[in-house]
């Protein structure tokens, strides 16, 4: 009797068993595809961190190379509109570690010498757009008959989802290295056509080898000189701030004093004392102020006029930027 009941409790342990096995299987069977879907997502989300880290994340973007033709604050020089002096070789910099300066590389215009011009500008600004449309062409007649210089310091001051100042500034810099007689017509062609209308970076690059011969989409979509404008960024706020220049853009100085839109009146004078000392005019160039929105953008309306991408770009913003 007692091997019977023994029996018929092994028989009902083995029962058990099967049935807390045959539960365990249902549960795995049921958590199979939420673990599948669970993993899924993860993967896009890494996916498209990726892909935002590439175009937007400022840290993926912090330290790299400058252009050999920039200077210690981030300027591009030129003699005539496609000719760029000699740079500083910075070498590579840190975004997140700035000179400290109390200047910004500004001086008084010394007799004999043009006027020079030093212009914060921004890709995406729509008052940079204004003042290329407008003065573009009257900046590179002037740069051309040597009566002026001029130095673009490309800076990020205008937010987007697509980071785009910040894309774009990079392929100034790509260009000024490149292919240095183009760089000055291309940042105004881009500024002037497309600061309100974002390209991709597929888009900055056909430009430059539709418009100038120049392939540059390596560079742009390494984001080679993604650091080099955040660091010019930095520094020129730094710089603005400590000499009591509010950061907005553009931002223009004539020699060592302080312009918005506001400069080609000054200008004109400057260029008159100019050509009185060395005996020659500006022939044919009309730079009398034309009818011009004067107000600069400043950091914080940028961020409040943050410019979204148009819609047949966002497929290129995810996939290769």
């Amino acid at each position: 009797m007692a091997r019977s009941t023994e029996s018929a409790t092994a028989r009902e342990r083995a029962r058990q068993m099967q049935a807390d096995q045959a539960k365990k299987d249902k549960r795995a069977s049921l958590l199979l595809p939420v673990i599948v879907v669970v993993l899924a997502v993860v993967l896009v989300a890494g996916m498209i961190f990726w892909a935002v880290s590439r175009d937007g994340d400022e840290v993926a973007f912090t330290e790299g190379p400058a252009p050999s033709v920039a200077n210690e604050y981030g300027g591009i020089s030129l003699t005539s509109s496609t000719e760029i002096e000699e740079g500083a070789d910075l070498g590579t910099v840190d975004a997140e570690s700035t000179p400290e300066r109390d200047e910004n590389g500004t001086a008084p215009r010394e007799e004999g010498e043009p006027p020079h011009l030093v212009i914060y500008t921004d890709p995406g600004c729509p008052a940079c757009q204004q003042m290329e449309q407008s003065y573009g062409s009257t900046i590179a007649e002037l740069l051309d008959q040597g009566l002026i210089t001029a130095e673009f310091r490309s800076v990020q001051v205008v937010g987007s989802p697509t980071n785009y100042s910040a894309r774009a500034s990079s392929a100034f810099a790509c260009m000024a290295e490149e292919s240095p007689e183009s760089y000055k017509d291309y940042l105004t062609y881009i500024t002037a056509t497309y600061a309100q209308d974002e390209l991709s970076n597929d888009g900055l690059a056909q430009v430059a080898q539709d418009q100038y011969g120049a392939d540059i989409s390596e560079c742009i979509e390494d984001g080679t000189y993604r650091p080099f404008s955040s660091w010019t960024t930095n520094q020129a706020g730094e710089t603005l701030a400590q000499m009591g220049v509010q950061f907005a853009t553009p931002t223009v100085f004539i020699d060592d004093q302080d312009y918005g839109l506001d400069f080609m009146e000054a200008l004109g004078e400057e260029i008159d004392a100019y050509s009185a000392e060395i005996g020659e005019d500006a022939e044919g160039i009309d730079i009398d102020d034309e009818d011009v929105d004067t107000d600069a953008q400043t950091e914080d309306e940028a961020e409040d006029d943050a410019v979204e991408a148009p819609e047949d770009d966002e497929e290129d913003a995810e996939d290769d930027e």
